[in-house]
């Protein structure tokens, strides 16, 4: 968006608790709907990489827990995106950011990992501490280096491949009750990728 009154529609087509996340975590402004000036635009689009951590966060920049991500589905550009603690149960809104390469979205409410087929460009995910019941959307991801999933619903890692192993590093998948060994097995014998666990 180059035209300031695309920028001030697309503001007012917001939701309110998105105007008042980036009013929070990008401008400083404190949680309030207020529409930017200007530079105020400037700031927001000239992010590439975002963070919104909520109060139950370690280290939280904001004061309320985001139900949904259509406040980033603007954010052509961003390279990394980080939305942490809060009460997200899908990622479909984001699934058109081609260039994104770091994904957090841990401790949120996902059931499915559904829409991330979308982004063959990532290169580290984290979804740990959700509801997933399948890693099956992965399966294209091939250049993935670093992929958390522990503490989810899983049973199985079917997704994963052996396209997988030249890339990924760090698969963070253990504690998930529903795996069995002879899953892991499988894995680090037939596929060569180690399955780690949380420290």
């Amino acid at each position: 968006m180059t035209n300031v009154q695309d920028k001030i529609n697309w503001w007012q087509g917001l939701e309110p608790q998105w105007q008042k996340a980036i009013n929070q975590v990008i401008l400083q402004k404190g949680v309030i709907t207020d529409t930017p000036n200007e530079a105020g635009f400037d700031t927001i689009f000239g992010h590439k990489y975002l963070r919104f951590a909520g109060p139950k966060a370690p280290y939280p920049n904001m004061g309320f827990e985001l139900t949904n991500l259509s406040g980033l589905a603007a954010f052509d550009e961003a390279e990394m995106i980080s939305v942490t603690y809060h009460q997200i149960a899908s990622i479909k809104e984001i699934t058109h950011l081609k260039h994104l390469k770091n994904v957090f979205f841990d401790n949120n409410c996902l059931t499915s990992l559904e829409g991330v087929e979308s982004l063959p460009g990532l290169e580290e995910l984290y979804v740990h501490s959700n509801q997933i019941e399948s890693i099956k959307p992965i399966e294209g991801l091939t250049k993935l280096k670093t992929f958390y999933c522990s503490s989810n619903k899983l049973t199985s890692f079917d997704g994963l491949t052996e396209d997988h192993s030249e890339n990924l590093r760090f698969f963070v998948c253990l504690p998930n009750e529903g795996i069995k060994q002879k899953e892991i097995i499988r894995v680090e014998n037939t596929l060569g990728i180690k399955c780690r666990g949380t420290q």
